[in-house]
């Protein structure tokens, strides 16, 4: 992480007078941006330093590389690495903030929202959301009546009736946010005229950046945080809002490889709130950007380096099944559609699909029968062959059995 230190660090470093010509140097500096957002009796701001800078283009350059693997990619196999992503994402973001959420549930969720199952399922409506905006790309224009329709799809079903809004969009009541030994991190901005005072200024850096979209994004997510206008699933919230804005910046791999990287630094992640709203540090935000800039690119380093290898397994899993002479094509007289189906079972255990894939996604891949009749026998063949293993009736989905995950992906090391 770059090495820039908040004013309230450097309160317990400097003494008074190397501390006040610190604050003016800051405060009065040629890149310096304040921003129409109270922080306690402070107004928000940032400094553009060399630091800020250079972590910002460290995570475009990183995202041009995921874009480029993402290009190569097939379509179907982009498509799960994606959902799977999604998955993973609610899992840390629940974690972050305390709540316990397996990846089962959340794969349950995802296949619920397939199945068009009652919202009495748990996490279909999170699910529904992360399908439809993340995998398909179906971004939501932000706005207050916005963030009010993608807490309530997304995050309200799993929260208590007591900790629902009550104000006209969002909570009419004051609130403490508190860390860990119930110690107050920070007050959400009350009454509600505030906190609609204060979203507006967040949605107006996003719709006209004070400097870059990237910085505006996560700096956005600082704002939404303070305001914290909801009771209950703010941290969850913000982070799905983060998400949606990095997606119009970056890639939609890198904007969902960031909730995993919080996940690890939730201290960390926490202590830059907490150090935000001291009065001694007059409002600046530059250090807090600076970290999740840093933390941003760090996720993309981790996630780079498990795409890559996705992606090269992807591109001989294609060639191994296409080759008529490779064993287990021969030893078993796998036809082409059984092939299709196989494949597409295997990208589902690459992507790391533990109840695999739903049958209907067949028809997603190029040169793919379009016939259900012929899937379907090409289905029964597999699981007749003991390939493939159905894991769901309604709608179908199917895996890769223990079988045919050793002699296809043991093909590929």
């Amino acid at each position: 992480m770059a090495d820039y230190q908040s004013l309230y660090r450097l309160s317990h470093k400097l003494d008074a007078d190397e501390l006040k010509w610190e604050r003016e140097r800051r405060l009065h500096s040629p890149g310096v941006v304040f921003l129409d957002f109270p922080v306690g009796e402070n107004k928000l701001f940032y400094v553009i330093t060399p630091e800020l800078a250079a972590a910002a283009e460290r995570v475009y350059a990183l995202d041009r590389e995921v874009r480029g693997i993402e290009a190569d990619m097939p379509p179907i196999g982009a498509t799960l690495c994606l959902r799977a992503l999604s998955m993973g994402n609610a899992v840390s973001s629940n974690t972050i903030e305390g709540v316990h959420s397996s990846r089962r549930e959340m794969e349950d969720g995802f296949i619920a929202n397939s199945a068009r199952a009652k919202k009495t399922v748990k996490y279909v409506g999170l699910a529904g959301f992360y399908e439809r905006v993340f995998v398909k790309g179906q971004l939501p224009k932000m706005s207050l009546e916005g963030i009010r329709t993608i807490f309530d799809e997304a995050v309200a079903p799993n929260i208590a009736a007591e900790e629902q809004p009550d104000g006209r969009l969002f909570r009419a009541e004051p609130i403490n946010v508190y860390g860990t030994g119930q110690r107050i991190l920070y007050r959400g901005m009350h009454p509600e005229k505030k906190i609609v005072d204060g979203l507006e200024t967040m949605l107006g850096e996003w719709e006209r950046p004070s400097s870059t979209r990237l910085v505006a994004a996560l700096l956005g997510h600082i704002m939404f945080e303070l305001v914290h206008p909801f009771y209950d699933g703010n941290g969850r919230t913000g982070r799905l809002l983060m998400a949606v804005e990095l997606s119009t910046i970056l890639s939609r791999f890198s904007a969902l490889a960031f909730a995993g990287r919080l996940e690890e630094k939730r201290r960390d992640y926490l202590r830059e709130f907490r150090e935000l709203e001291r009065p001694f540090n007059l409002g600046e935000a530059t250090g807090f950007l600076i970290f999740l800039l840093d933390e941003l690119g760090n996720s993309m380093e981790d996630f780079l380096g498990e795409i890559r290898e996705k992606a090269g397994d992807f591109k001989n899993l294609h060639a191994h099944l296409r080759d008529s002479g490779v064993g287990v094509i021969v030893r078993y007289d796998l036809g082409d559609n059984e092939k299709t189906i196989l494949e597409l079972l295997a990208w589902g255990n690459l992507a790391g699909l533990s109840q695999g894939v739903e049958l209907r996604a067949v028809a997603d891949i190029e040169g793919a029968p379009r016939n259900w009749r012929t899937i379907r026998g090409a289905l029964d063949c597999l699981v007749e062959k003991g390939f493939a293993e159905i894991t769901r009736q309604r709608p179908l989905f199917v895996r890769l059995s223990s079988q045919a995950e050793n002699a296809l992906m043991g093909s590929l090391e």
